[in-house]
This record gives structure tokens, C-alpha cells and sequence, in this order.
């Protein structure tokens, strides 16, 4: 993790601070917002030079939270993703101006979910399918069959 607070930490620094580790993968997880307030969907981001395996897998993993949209896979040349030294993508968990999805930006489970969900591409691109088990804390919100979000209502706690 690169902060552990709510501060901005410059593009060069946070570069610094992933080429800095051994053996990584860096994510950068963000919220998207729009002018206009039908736009959803999550959306993945990886340099167009590099291997695009974590940016593809990530989509896959994410479409199985119910009530998803995927904004597809895209290449950017964001500094982050531009000087990476290892594998590096981008992830956009949703629009803030989509009253549905900034709802669910808002919900810790919801964002923790959406990190499991990532956290389990990862694994599988790096160890093969079936590498990565979900916390049992996660493993009965995480793919409900009754068709509810599995998930409480923001602020219903």
C-alpha cells in the first residue's frame, strides 16, 4: 500500500515507492466520476507495451459481483502504469455520479468485495485458476443466488 491515509501522494513518489518493491504487481484502484449521471461500469487500464493479462483477468473476476457493469479494458499511458518496472494496471471501480454505483463506493463491504475480486485475478494470472480462495468473511456476500447484491444497503448499519 502506497498511503494509509486520505492524502495525496505525488505520481513521481508513488512510482517510486512501486518500482521500489521486488516481485510486485501494482494496482491502482480508483473511482470514476462523469458529467453524465447514466454513465457506469468499472473500467481496467493497462500500458499499451505491457502484457495485458492482469487487465484482462480483472474484468472476468469483477462481472460476478451482481449488478456490475464492465466499461471494458482499455491502454493508457498514465504515469503510473507508463514507468512501471513490473505488471501494472489501472482499475476504475465505478462512476461516484452514477447514484448506484457511488452508493456502493460508499459501502466498506461492497469495496472490499471489489478488492477480493482483483485480489483473486491477480492470484490466478500469477499461480493458475483455483490458486486463490476467497476469506470466509466474503465467501457468503460474495455471489448471491437469490438476486440481492448480497450486500446491506448503504447506511442500513
Amino acid at each position: 500500500m502506497i498511503r494509509d491515509a486520505d492524502e495525496f501522494i505525488p505520481l513521481n513518489d508513488r512510482v517510486a515507492a512501486e518500482n521500489a518493491q521486488k516481485n510486485a504487481i501494482f494496482v491502482s484502484i480508483h473511482f470514476n466520476d462523469s458529467r453524465r449521471r447514466k454513465t457506469r461500469g468499472f473500467e481496467t487500464y493497462y500500458h499499451p507495451g505491457a502484457p495485458g493479462d492482469q487487465a484482462n483477468r480483472i474484468p472476468q473476476r469483477l462481472m460476478r459481483i451482481p449488478i456490475t457493469a464492465n466499461g471494458g479494458i482499455h491502454t493508457a499511458s498514465f504515469r503510473g502504469l507508463r514507468l512501471a518496472n513490473c505488471p501494472a494496471v489501472l482499475v476504475e471501480g465505478g462512476y461516484l455520479s452514477n447514484r448506484s454505483e457511488g452508493g456502493q463506493a460508499r459501502d466498506g463491504e461492497y469495496r472490499e468485495l471489489l478488492a477480493d475480486r482483483i485480489a483473486e485475478a491477480i492470484v490466478e494470472v500469477r499461480y493458475g485458476p483455483g490458486a486463490y480462495r476467497t476469506p470466509p468473511n466474503l465467501a457468503a456476500r460474495a455471489e448471491p443466488t437469490n438476486g440481492s447484491t448480497g450486500l446491506a444497503p448503504p447506511g442500513s448499519r
